[in-house]
């Protein structure tokens, strides 16, 4: 409990984020429909399905469950064996994702890089280790789950959100 209030103390909603590309994404798409009853580290992984309208997905090895599940909801996304690809998932930010981020063919500037797990022991060291690497420019995070986008140009920012 107190580590989701000290979260939430520095935790801005969409007026706290000084970004039009993550102000619009969280003004369009995360704050404005309905959840439908999900947890929020999955109702990140469906706003960013819907907003950036991804049309291919690929998941790490424990993830791919999770491709096959999102299909249902969203017909237009094809799963893919290898990246890049729109959409790439991971269940925490382990080793996993630290050896994708080393592969630079493995995300173009498209794409976004889910991440759940956040607050599992060992994820934060991780997900601060992922978040600080040269090629992710944007990272959002909503206490249980992430996003990490490789938008060239962009400055580099962290945005800590409330759910």
């Amino acid at each position: 409990m107190l580590q989701r209030f000290l979260y939430w103390l520095r935790a801005k909603n969409r007026h706290g984020t000084h970004s039009p590309f993550i102000y619009s994404f969280l003004d369009q798409t995360y704050y404005r429909q309905n959840r439908q009853g999900l947890h929020s580290s999955l109702w990140l992984l469906h706003a960013a399905l819907r907003h950036f309208k991804a049309e291919s997905a690929w998941a790490s090895e424990p993830a791919e469950k999770l491709v096959k599940e999102l299909q249902a909801e969203f017909p237009q996304l094809a799963g893919k064996r290898a990246p890049p690809a729109d959409l790439c998932l991971f269940e925490s930010p382990g080793n996993a994702l630290l050896e994708w981020l080393e592969k630079p063919g493995n995300f173009n500037r498209r794409t976004v890089a889910y991440v759940g797990g956040l607050r599992e022991p060992g994820g934060q060291v991780a997900w601060k280790k992922a978040r600080s690497l040269p090629q992710v420019r944007i990272s959002l995070e909503n206490f249980s789950a992430g996003l990490l986008f490789f938008r060239h140009g962009q400055a580099r920012e962290h945005f800590r959100i409330r759910n």
